[in-house]
């Protein structure tokens, strides 16, 4: 009898230790999500106040960007941006942009607000990889996937030498690089 008390006693704490690692953790990293956003958010309205930053249509977008975030930080798991993205490329339905202009700030003020924007990106990307069950399965298989997936272009080589297709993968993926490069130059030009 002492041997089946001491299984229920050991299963029931295994049991309970999974449902905290996979309940309370993310609302705990949730909690802190938002903590860091609240933070984030009296830095941008504090520089609004003090006058280092206009009240211009860029900085209220960004400021209700975060707003947005911080109502909805429950929502950025990985699985829902995953699901997200999967059904908005099945419809054909391309992300639109609403970012405002730049073009009425001076360069000290854009700085501030890219510097910002920045923050925040990072901070979403962070929460969405690091603050659910669903990011830390996904980190923790990203070099399973990646093998995976140029394995999988291996397979595809129908005869010809595979360190030609995987020189080929490399130099498209340059070419993807080199363009994303010349893109960011683009845009912090713009900024």
């Amino acid at each position: 009898m002492g041997d089946v008390l001491t299984a229920l006693a050991i299963t029931a704490f295994c049991v309970a230790s999974w449902l905290g690692l996979f309940l309370l953790v993310p609302r705990w990293l949730t909690s802190m999500f938002r903590y860091d956003l609240w933070r984030l958010r009296d830095d941008l309205v504090d520089a609004l106040r003090d006058g280092r930053l206009s009240r211009s249509e860029a900085a209220v977008g960004v400021l209700h960007s975060m707003e947005t975030a911080i109502r909805h930080a429950r929502h950025f798991t990985f699985a829902n941006v995953l699901g997200l993205q999967g059904i908005a490329a099945l419809s054909g339905v391309a992300p639109t942009s609403s970012t405002p202009s730049y073009a009425e700030l001076d360069q000290d003020e854009r700085q501030l607000l890219h510097s910002f924007e920045r923050r925040l990106v990072d901070a979403l990307v962070r929460h969405v990889k690091l603050g659910s069950p669903s990011g830390w399965l996904a980190m923790a298989f990203r070099p399973v996937a990646l093998s995976a997936f140029h394995v999988g272009r291996l397979v595809g080589t129908r005869g010809r030498r595979p360190t030609l297709l995987v020189a080929e993968a490399v130099r498209e993926e340059l070419a993807v690089a080199g363009r994303l490069a010349v893109d960011r130059r683009d845009l912090s030009a713009c900024v």
